[in-house]
């Protein structure tokens, strides 16, 4: 819910600036509906950027996963590597 406020807000304050920016009014009647308008393009991006960050952090737990399973067959493997070849080198 904070998010969808924080966006709203964004788009508000984007349309502030904009016509901060033109040194127009910044409320007239006959313009109303641009604030909303704004607000509503701003909440629609930042969810769907959300989302996209939310499938972006999945991939990247999934990978991380997969690469401390690697790791920890591969430490496994030295050291079987390792207890098999130490055995034999003391005997010089």
């Amino acid at each position: 819910m904070s998010s969808i406020a924080f966006y709203a807000f964004f788009g508000a304050a984007t349309r502030f600036m904009q016509l901060g920016i033109q040194k127009r009014p910044h409320y007239l009647p006959s313009e109303a509906v641009a604030y909303p308008l704004y607000m509503s393009v701003c909440v629609g991006i930042g969810l769907w950027l959300d989302s996209v960050e939310d499938k972006h952090m999945g991939l990247l737990q999934d990978r991380k996963k997969l690469l401390i399973e690697k790791r920890a067959r591969r430490e496994e493997e030295l050291r079987s590597f390792a207890r098999d070849h130490m055995t034999g080198d003391s005997h010089s």
